[in-house]
């Protein structure tokens, strides 16, 4: 009997055993949680700071083959039209993309067109076009936008006006609105729209308004130049003065043909003008020179003063940089000619007065106008 009761006893204390201990990990589980969540939200995570890697160069083998690798014979081929079997999930808006290289389109210097068509003469309206210029020059496009929108209010079909949005749009990458506007522009007409016009067709054409038409019977022109002039330091004086040269268009045109002759020119003790004494010497980034790929070479010519000795001051004086004269010829005829300066121009090229012989007054030689002996 009493063994009996005994291994009742012991079944029953088994089963509150096991109850017992269920109960103390389910209680212990519950604190783990609400000590885990009280310290996340008391001491978040430091967020740990996004080093970007730099990028590797990568040198491209000379005999790199570009052409797709060939699939070997029975290959199975896989099927591209199976749906992929992953969870759908909602597109994120993304911004339209604006700094694209690809779909910007430069704005042209308009500021430098000084036919009349371009003329505004509300004062009111100069002082926007030249806000937004400023703007877009420092970086501003919105501000520069909104400047041109507002004087298109007062001037709707003003060319230079909607010159300045279509170049604006274009370097904000929106070329969809900048077509629109050098589309209304094109359709003018060179009559009405001037130079503006032909800036429009060059554009629309995908042409780069920035190179100029090489005159009739000519076949190079010099483009825009570019002077990079550096402080005067211990190492002399540097002037870098890049040239580009505009090729007529659908014309084959010889590099060995072409003949660039440039002068500079020195401020001599800070009043006269004189041939320089620098050290010239040229880089070619552009060769081969055939205008075969672009209308565009350019040839750069580099300018170095050193610095004088005490006695070379005495001799030629004290000499800093002051302008350059250059002349273009092909096949020993001249293209283009660009002057620094009207000083350097009449320095270069001066003007020589035709002399007048006197006229003596005397009639016609017949017996009865005889002269006077």
């Amino acid at each position: 009997m009493a063994d009996k009761v005994l291994s009742a006893n012991r079944s029953q204390l088994g089963h509150s055993f096991l109850n017992a201990m269920w109960i103390a990990g389910f209680l212990a589980a519950i604190q783990i949680v609400a000590v885990a969540t009280a310290v996340i939200k008391r001491s978040p995570m430091p967020e740990q700071p996004v080093v970007a890697t730099p990028a590797t160069n990568v040198t491209i083998p000379d005999d790199f083959d570009p052409s797709p690798p060939l699939v070997p014979e029975g290959t199975p081929e896989v099927p591209t039209d199976i749906p992929a079997e992953s969870p759908q999930i909602d597109p994120q808006p993304t911004a339209p993309v604006t700094d694209s290289k690809v779909n910007r389109m430069p704005a042209p210097d308009l500021n430098e067109i000084t036919d009349p068509v371009g003329d505004v003469n509300d004062s009111l309206i100069s002082i926007l076009i030249e806000s937004g210029m400023e703007d877009r020059e420092h970086g501003d496009l919105e501000g520069a936008l909104s400047a041109f929108l507002d004087a298109e209010k007062n001037l709707p079909d003003h060319p230079r006006v909607l010159s300045e949005i279509a170049g604006t749009y274009g370097e904000m990458g929106k070329i969809n609105e900048a077509t629109e506007y050098w589309t209304r522009v094109a359709e003018m007409g060179e009559i009405v729209a001037g130079p503006f016009y032909q800036i429009a067709t060059k554009v629309l054409n995908g042409e780069d308004p920035s190179i100029p038409e090489v005159e009739i019977g000519k076949y190079l022109k010099i483009g825009k130049l570019n002077l990079k002039r550096q402080p005067v330091s211990s190492d002399g004086e540097w002037v870098t003065l890049t040239i580009p040269i505009v090729g007529k268009k659908g014309e084959s045109i010889s590099g060995k043909e072409m003949d660039l002759r440039v002068y500079f020119y020195d401020l001599i003790n800070g009043v006269t003008p004189g041939q320089t004494t620098a050290t010239i010497s040229y880089d070619f980034p552009s060769k081969p020179y055939n205008w075969a790929e672009n209308r565009t070479e350019e040839i750069e010519v580099i300018y170095h003063q050193p610095v004088f000795t005490v006695e070379q001051k005495q001799n030629l004086g004290e000499r800093v940089y002051f302008g350059y004269v250059i002349e273009l010829y092909y096949r020993n005829q001249l293209q283009d000619s660009v002057v620094s300066s009207d000083e350097l121009r009449s320095l270069r090229f001066p003007v020589i007065e035709p002399v007048e012989e006197p006229i003596s007054p005397q009639g016609p030689d017949t017996s009865l106008f005889p002269k006077n002996r």
